[in-house]
C-alpha cells in the first residue's frame, strides 16, 4: 500500500483497519501489510536529521497491529539497526517510511513469536 500524503492522514488507516475488521478470513489466514506509509513507526531509529514529529498515523498504525498481531519483521531481526528507504540530500533527511508487517507465529489461536527461531536461522527471512 501507499499512502498519499493527504490532510486526514488517519482517515487512511481507518479505512485499512475497517477494511481488516469487515474481511471474512479463515482462521489459518495469514496477514502481511507492506508499502510506503509515508510516516515512522520508531522516532529513534527511523529517523536522521531534520524535524522529527510523531504523526497521528503512527498511533493508527499501532493499533491496526495490535488488532491483528502484526509485528514489524525487519526491526525484529534489525533491533538496533539504522536503515532508511527515503533520503533527502540537502539538508540531509533520512526516514524509513516502508514497512512489512506481518501476524507473529501461532501455536493455536494463540500469538508467539520466538526471536530465538529467527536468530538461530530456523526462521529465514530474505533481507
Amino acid at each position: 500500500m501507499h499512502r498519499q500524503k493527504i490532510k486526514d492522514t488517519g482517515v487512511f488507516f481507518d479505512s485499512v483497519s475497517n477494511t481488516l475488521e469487515n474481511l471474512s478470513l479463515d482462521h489459518n489466514c495469514q496477514i502481511i501489510i507492506g508499502g510506503d506509509f509515508n510516516c515512522h513507526l520508531d522516532s529513534s531509529l527511523d529517523n536522521l536529521g531534520g524535524r522529527i514529529e510523531s504523526k497521528s498515523s503512527v498511533k493508527k498504525i499501532n493499533e491496526i497491529m495490535t488488532a491483528n498481531d502484526l509485528i514489524d519483521i525487519w526491526r525484529i531481526r534489525n533491533p538496533d539497526k539504522k536503515q532508511f528507504t527515503w533520503t533527502q540530500k540537502k539538508p540531509l533527511i533520512r526516514r524509513r517510511l516502508d514497512y512489512w508487517n506481518n501476524q507473529s507465529l501461532r501455536i493455536g489461536d494463540k500469538p508467539i513469536f520466538n526471536k530465538k527461531l529467527f536468530s538461530k536461522g530456523l526462521i529465514s527471512l530474505a533481507d
